[in-house]
């Protein structure tokens, strides 16, 4: 028996400074499964080889979204995607968030420091050293 790969999907600030990221390819490991970092961007990543891959800190799609967003249906064509395309799709659009305020679903948009940063060359990025609550 074959144990199913996962590629946990990142950017290349995410593999640098994603805090959370070494801990859920552990945990996925601990689990029994084959789970490694992957950057979304990376030319020659086999995501055909991959049974499932799972977006975690694509953190540059904002910059680059049209590419993302055929990198997503691409990916989604060669193996499971969480979340599917559609998905990504919809949520890459952060209008939903006033659609969701207008069907009185409270939305708290804020920026919060953390101190979980893995080092200082993230503090380029916001969601690094902070979380963003949306």
């Amino acid at each position: 028996m074959s144990v199913a790969r996962v590629a946990v999907v990142t950017s290349d600030d995410g593999v640098e400074c994603d805090v959370d990221l070494p801990l859920i390819v552990d945990a996925l490991r601990a689990g029994g499964l084959s789970a490694e970092p992957v950057v979304w961007d990376t030319a020659a990543a086999p995501w055909e080889r991959f049974g499932l891959a799972v977006i975690r800190s694509t953190w540059d799609y904002v910059e680059r979204l049209d590419e993302f967003l055929i990198w997503a249906d691409a990916t989604a064509a060669v193996t499971r995607l969480w979340n599917p395309a559609p998905i990504v799709r919809w949520n890459s659009d952060k209008h939903y968030l006033a659609a969701r305020e207008s069907n009185s679903v409270f939305t708290h948009r804020r920026w919060t420091s953390s101190p979980h940063a893995r080092n200082d060359s993230c503090s380029h990025i916001g969601v690094r050293g902070d979380s963003v609550m949306a």
